[in-house]
């Protein structure tokens, strides 16, 4: 399901938004440190995920979970498919790495899932991640989603940061998220 989405998200951007795509495949130069730092921990902790779900639902089965388990995590896995689907649709600066693109244009985005979240997409990939271990049938892959989502969550506050003093427009933005 997972592999489906990632072929189908590069096919729409390669039809709708190749700039976009070509930003999410391309390492700008300015790309804070942190940032850097946070993807070398989410691949580390991804890794780890999928090697401790493999071991607990494929191989040993550690785990033992009600059937409705798995059906609640693929409906959560699908969710945020569609949320992250509805991030890219909206937001043309949807890089991969945390950055201001000059070179584009950057704005602030302010419609489709973000009217509602900063960051919807950090949102998404929580549910994702913790549905994914679900739907595998692991209690313990749950671990690594756990601190996948600790790793979003310091992510989420340092680009805000970042957003806040070098995006124009983004402080008013949080501002009126904060009141609404």
């Amino acid at each position: 399901m997972f592999t489906g989405h990632l072929v189908l998200s590069e096919w729409w951007l390669f039809r709708h938004d190749p700039e976009l795509l070509k930003e999410r495949l391309t390492t700008a130069s300015n790309v804070p440190h942190w940032d850097q730092l946070i993807a070398r921990g989410n691949r580390i902790v991804l890794l780890i995920f999928l090697a401790t779900a493999a071991l607990d639902a494929g191989r040993f089965g550690w785990s033992a979970m009600p059937t409705i388990v798995p059906a609640i995590g693929t409906a959560a896995l699908v969710a945020a498919v569609g949320v992250i689907w509805s991030c890219a649709v909206a937001n043309q600066f949807l890089s991969a790495r945390s950055r201001i693109q000059i070179e584009r244009g950057h704005t602030v985005v302010q419609h489709g899932p973000y009217r509602f979240v900063r960051h919807p997409l950090y949102a998404a990939r929580v549910i994702l991640i913790t549905g994914a271990a679900l739907t595998l049938g692991s209690w313990i892959a749950l671990v690594p989603a756990a601190l996948n989502a600790v790793l979003l969550v310091l992510r989420t506050s340092l680009e805000d940061r970042m957003l806040t003093t070098e995006l124009p427009g983004y402080r008013e933005y949080a501002g009126a998220a904060r009141t609404a």
